[in-house]
């Protein structure tokens, strides 16, 4: 037992079962962030092994998208197609699918399932790694000086790793700005909010879908039983001789669209997010 307190008013404990015997070679440390003591013990547990698993995947870098158009015209899809809807779509899954193995076929590895910040450079790595020597240092000689440098290196290294991630975010931000698609989601990660499902409860995907076509029938009906019975504020006084039916407003006319330019379809495509699944011939990332 040992004060964890600089003025030796406190005492912290390591609590375990009675019947467990996994701690040993307790000992006091100080951080030098804290007038407190932090507690250091050892204890006989393995590390978990990372989780592996095997994972299918098609080296799209690899692939020219100059030569996959030129491919992709010279290929029944685009001179031969068939008048049939089903067909078609069969004939454009097959075609792509078969052209993508062309390009890049489907490579198989296996992989340890672990999760990297995408803020971490390889400046912080080579200055945590540099601090961690500076720390077994000052543990071993116990000296003062070699407490304030591993101090001043730690508070160096702080106030790098804040640094990193506010410009890993500022430029998020920046590159989102004018994107409310990507902004709203980013923020939210940013802040640790999660929005709830707005799904109704469900047994299965079958019970959801009849639920939805459920719903939509039950407001399509309430739509056009409201459009046919006309409310008594609308309806015209036919008691009075002088009454008469209000004549219909003039209504507007379509009669042509125009027409989209090039220009203008690919700013809309380009600030829409992409999405694929794996029903998708191709990624829409490729393109």
């Amino acid at each position: 037992m040992f004060p964890t307190h600089k003025s030796a008013h406190m005492l912290d404990l390591v609590i375990t079962r009675s019947n467990d015997h996994i701690i040993h070679d307790i000992h006091p440390l100080d951080p030098l962030i804290s007038d407190h003591r932090a507690i250091l013990c050892s204890a006989p547990l393995n590390k978990p092994d990372p989780i592996q698993k095997a994972i299918q995947y098609c080296p799209l870098f690899k692939i020219s998208p100059s030569v996959f158009i030129d491919d992709l015209f010279h290929t029944d899809l685009v001179s031969i197609r068939s008048d049939n809807q089903l067909d078609l779509t069969w004939q454009y899954d097959l075609t792509l699918t078969s052209l993508l193995d062309k390009h890049t076929p489907k490579k198989t590895k296996t992989i340890s399932e672990c999760t990297h910040a995408n803020w971490h450079t390889s400046e912080l790595g080579k200055q945590k790694s540099a601090l961690r020597k500076l720390e077994r240092k000052s543990n071993q000689s116990k000296l003062a000086i070699d407490a304030d440098i591993y101090k001043t290196a730690s508070d160096e290294y702080n106030k790098l790793l804040y640094e990193t991630k506010v410009a890993h975010y500022n430029g998020l931000i920046a590159e989102a700005a004018n994107n409310q698609g990507t902004l709203f989601p980013l923020v939210d990660k940013l802040l640790h909010r999660t929005s709830s499902s707005p799904l109704p409860s469900y047994d299965s995907t079958t019970d959801l879908a009849n639920q939805f076509a459920e719903f939509f029938n039950d407001k399509i009906e309430k739509i056009y039983t409201h459009l046919s019975t006309p409310s008594p504020t609308d309806a015209p006084n036919i008691s009075s001789p002088a009454s008469t039916f209000p004549e219909p407003s003039p209504r507007s006319t379509l009669l042509s669209f125009t027409k989209i330019t090039p220009q203008a379809l690919q700013k809309f495509i380009n600030k829409s997010p992409i999405k694929s699944c794996s029903l998708d011939p191709i990624p829409a990332s490729l393109f």
